[in-house]
C-alpha cells in the first residue's frame, strides 16, 4: 500500500478516497470516529487522534493493516471505550507507520 496516496484533500476523513470500500466504524459520535475501511484489498484501521467541540478542525490517523492479522478485525467489538481505545494505541504502536491527516468542517485539507 502506497501510504503517500492514502488521503485526499476534500475528503470525509472517514473515506479518505472516493474509492475507499467496506466502511465499518468501530465508534461513531455524529460521525464515524474509528474503525476500519478497504481501499482495494487492503484493510486500513482509522481513528480521529483530536477533534475540537465545534467539529471545525480534527486530526486523524490510518495505518493498514497485515493481511495476516486481518482476521482479529473481522466484526470487532468493544465493550467500553477504553478497550476500543486500547486496541487502537496497540495497534498504532505495533505498525509503527502511520499517516496523519487534518480536517476542516469533516473535510481533509492537509
Amino acid at each position: 500500500m502506497n501510504l503517500d496516496t492514502l488521503v485526499r484533500q476534500g475528503e470525509a476523513p472517514w473515506r479518505p478516497l472516493p474509492d475507499a470500500t467496506g466502511l465499518d466504524a468501530w465508534l461513531s459520535w455524529g460521525h464515524p470516529c474509528a474503525g476500519t475501511f478497504r481501499v482495494g484489498p487492503d484493510l486500513v484501521l482509522f481513528t480521529v487522534v483530536y477533534e475540537d467541540d465545534d467539529d471545525e478542525l480534527s486530526l486523524w490517523a490510518y495505518a493498514p493493516v497485515p493481511a495476516e492479522i486481518e482476521g482479529s478485525f473481522s466484526n470487532r467489538q468493544f465493550d467500553t471505550a477504553t478497550d476500543l481505545r486500547k486496541f487502537v494505541n496497540d495497534f498504532f504502536a505495533f505498525a509503527g507507520m502511520a499517516v496523519f491527516a487534518a480536517a476542516s468542517d469533516m473535510s481533509i485539507v492537509r
